[in-house]
């Protein structure tokens, strides 16, 4: 199941194997295992939430854990047997393999831009790995035509979406102003909740000497 499917579930799974570790599996993880579903999730990183603040994602992991969730990281899904009643998903660390069963699986591992209604080959608006290319005022390669939002790629962000296309319009409108991704601000819907801007500690650490904050 995507996520779509799971959001329109008539009735909770008994268990659940969550594929992939990243925002959508947390955030569905955390609300099953408080519903009362037994849940799994299946990482191939070495950690949760991948791209976060690694302290804040540690700490977010042994949260998932102390709930319940078991978590399997470091870990590769090499296959899905199906049956009527559950399903057994195949994962390999390092050189041992392992399996896990559940009435349902979720494949979380990510969602992709939808240009498909779009006919944008017809009128030659390139598009790469999937999203349409667009420079810093979000202006495509066929003059006249500006994109904006996931169709784009990048940071998929209803908010993110809502910038993109405010500054698509005015350079339509003739004021020159480009796209800035500088402190773009996220959240993960968990508890305990997870929200950046900006740069993570370690990302800011290779631009130089930075200063670290914490207060409860």
């Amino acid at each position: 199941m995507d996520s779509n499917q799971v959001l329109a579930m008539k009735a909770l799974p008994k268990s659940v194997v969550v594929i992939g570790g990243g925002v959508i599996g947390v955030e569905f993880a955390q609300f099953l295992i408080a519903m009362g579903t037994e849940v799994t999730i299946i990482e191939m990183l070495p950690g949760l939430v991948p791209g976060v603040d690694k302290e804040i994602a540690t700490l977010l992991q042994k949260q998932l854990s102390a709930t319940g969730v078991k978590v399997v990281t470091g870990a590769a899904v090499k296959g899905i047997a199906h049956k009527k009643t559950e399903n057994t998903v195949t994962y390999t660390i390092g050189n041992k393999t392992e399996t896990v069963t559940a009435e349902k699986v979720f494949l979380t591992v990510g969602r992709k831009p939808d240009f498909s209604l779009l006919s944008i080959d017809k009128v030659g608006v390139q598009h790469e790995r999937g999203a349409i290319v667009v420079n810093e005022f979000m202006e495509t390669n066929i003059p006249g035509i500006w994109a904006a939002g996931d169709v784009v790629g990048g940071i998929m962000l209803a908010h993110l979406a809502s910038a993109e296309g405010e500054c698509a319009v005015k350079n339509i409108l003739g004021h020159r102003e480009a796209m800035s991704y500088r402190a773009v601000p996220s959240c993960i819907y968990t508890t305990p909740e997870v929200a950046s801007v900006g740069l993570t500690e370690e990302k800011a650490k290779e631009q130089g000497d930075i200063q670290v904050g914490r207060f409860p």
